[in-house]
């Protein structure tokens, strides 16, 4: 079952009323619910009725899946945080680690990690331009 959904994820295969149906039956969900999704990837189809917390409740009134909407405005708000922090020069050390959870898998025994700049040379932050624009408007000459 695995490996058939990682095919749909790896080529956006739109999911068929078959998946749908068992979708509906595994989640104990009635299949009238779930049927105008069929024909979406099953990426747009976890987005739109998983996280978006249209499943938040089966047949037996039990709660399921609960939507982490939350999450990007709690990363936006944090991250304009440390903003504040690095330019009103509070933050008096680097940051050594993160904390990184994943939410749909087990907890694991340690949370925290080494951070680490990404190696992906695709990333702005590897732009010389956006890096000289960068210290342009942000970083007053002193920090150089």
């Amino acid at each position: 079952m695995e490996l058939k959904i990682r095919e749909l994820i790896f080529n956006n295969t739109p999911l068929d009323e078959s998946w749908i149906r068992q979708i509906a039956e595994a989640k104990q969900i009635s299949f009238q619910i779930l049927a105008p999704y069929i024909g979406m990837p099953i990426s747009g189809f976890y987005n739109k009725v998983l996280c978006g917390g249209l499943v938040t409740i089966n047949a037996m009134n039990q709660q399921m899946e609960t939507p982490m909407a939350f999450q990007s405005a709690l990363a936006g708000i944090l991250l304009a945080s440390e903003m504040v922090l690095h330019v009103t020069g509070r933050r008096k050390t680097q940051i050594a680690s993160m904390t990184r959870i994943d939410l749909l898998q087990p907890l694991t025994e340690y949370l925290n990690e080494p951070f680490k700049k990404t190696t992906n040379r695709g990333c702005i932050c590897h732009d010389t331009d956006f890096q000289d624009q960068y210290k342009a408007k942000y970083i007053s000459y002193k920090d150089w």
